[in-house]
């Protein structure tokens, strides 16, 4: 398995040939559609041919204090909860899941 979270260059790193040679290969790569508007489709039209494709939306940092289910959160206030889970992203992100077919 390859993570890939590097900015906005997975636009670059990522074309037909490198990904069909690794078509045997799963992969998890966070898109920034906001560095690199148009990333998010190219990368599916590239991956889709060799492999299945998942994209998995991140939740906001509202949504995260009541949708985690890790027990130290809930003995804080939901204020310090908050804090705690915050990521302050720019935008919402997206995940590419790729999955060796």
């Amino acid at each position: 398995m390859i993570v890939c979270d590097i900015e906005g260059g997975e636009g670059d790193l990522f074309d037909d040939d490198i990904v069909s040679r690794l078509r045997r290969t799963d992969f998890i790569v966070e898109l920034h559609e906001a560095f690199r508007p148009g990333v998010t489709n190219d990368l599916l039209n590239i991956f889709k041919k060799t492999h299945t494709i998942i994209l998995i939306d991140a939740i906001s940092d509202e949504e995260k204090v009541s949708a985690y289910r890790y027990p130290p959160l809930h003995r804080m206030s939901e204020v310090l909860c908050r804090y705690a889970t915050a990521e302050r992203r720019y935008s919402k992100m997206q995940w590419l899941v790729a999955l060796a077919g």
